[in-house]
C-alpha cells in the first residue's frame, strides 16, 4: 500500500495534466516479499503507461484481484491495446513504443525491463486489453514464506526478536551461537 503511495506521489503531475484519478486499492496490510525497488520499478511503469494511454478524467485502479494475495493489477480505461500486439509487448527485440493519447512519447523498453524483473522474481507479467476500454497488466509474484535466522546466546532476546518478526509469517529458526548458526546456513539457508 505504502510503496503505491509512493508512485502515485511521484506520478502526480502527470496524472494532473490529464485530470485522472488514480486508486490505490491495495489493503495497507498487504506484505509481498520482493526487492522493494525493483517491484517499484514494474508498478511505476504499469502506472505510467495507464497514464499515458487514458484519456482525460479517467480512474486507473491498482488493487490485488480477488483470490490473488500475492498479485498487483493496474487497470485504465484508457484505449486498450491490439490484439496483435499484445505478444510483441514484452520482447526488447520487438521495441513496441506507440505515442500516448496526448502525444506522450516512450522508448520501447518498459515493459520488456519490468517483465525480466518479474521473471528474476520467479513471477510472471500478463496483460488483458480490449480497444476503447482499457488494459489490466498484472503482475504475479510466487507465494514465498521466508526463513529468518535469529542467532543469539540469551533466549529472552531470541524470544523477543521472534516475537516482534511474527506478522511476517516466517519461519523463524534461533540458534545460540555462532558455530550453530553456520551449521544452520549449510543445512537450511536463511
Amino acid at each position: 500500500h505504502h510503496l503505491v503511495d509512493e508512485i502515485i506521489l511521484r506520478l502526480d503531475q502527470l496524472k494532473f495534466v490529464k485530470a485522472l484519478e488514480v486508486t490505490n486499492e491495495i489493503p495497507e496490510e498487504t506484505v509481498l516479499f520482493a526487492d522493494r525497488t525493483l517491484l517499484g520499478e514494474v508498478i511505476q511503469n504499469l502506472v505510467s503507461n495507464a497514464i499515458k494511454f487514458s484519456k482525460r478524467g479517467e480512474t486507473i485502479r491498482i488493487y490485488i484481484p480477488e483470490g490473488e494475495s500475492t498479485t498487483i493489477a493496474v487497470q485504465d480505461q484508457g484505449v486498450g491495446i491490439p490484439e496483435d500486439v499484445i505478444p510483441k509487448l514484452f520482447n526488447v527485440a520487438e521495441k513496441i513504443t506507440t505515442p500516448g493519447t496526448d502525444g506522450e512519447e516512450g522508448t520501447g523498453f518498459g515493459l520488456p525491463f519490468s517483465f525480466d524483473i518479474m521473471e528474476a522474481h520467479g513471477g510472471k507479467l500478463a496483460v488483458t486489453s480490449i480497444i476503447d476500454q482499457g488494459s489490466t497488466f498484472t503482475a504475479f509474484l510466487p507465494y514465498v514464506r521466508p526463513r529468518i535466522l535469529l542467532v543469539d546466546d540469551e533466549i529472552l532476546a531470541r524470544t523477543i526478536l521472534a516475537q516482534a518478526l511474527r506478522p511476517l509469517m516466517a519461519e523463524i529458526i534461533q540458534v545460540e551461537d555462532g558455530r550453530k548458526a553456520l551449521a544452520q546456513i549449510k543445512q537450511n539457508p536463511p
